[in-house]
């Protein structure tokens, strides 16, 4: 990381990178993922082929909001 960031974008990295271990270890021992989609609580299940593609996608979501 550059000397020159500020300490909030180096917070938002570190979460960002917690946030991808975090699903990636509930994912490899099949454990279901819950996220918030439209307000509501959205349960993703690692059997779900489309699933996989979902979180994916809201992750993705996610980093563009910052």
């Amino acid at each position: 990381m550059k000397k020159t960031e500020s300490m909030a974008i180096q917070a938002s990295r570190a979460m960002k990178a917690a946030v991808k271990k975090a699903i990636a270890r509930q994912w490899q021992a099949g454990l279901p993922i819950h996220v918030v989609k439209d307000g509501k609580i959205v349960h993703l299940r690692p059997e779900l082929t489309t699933a996989a593609r979902e979180i994916r996608r809201i992750y993705r979501s996610m980093g563009a909001q910052s």
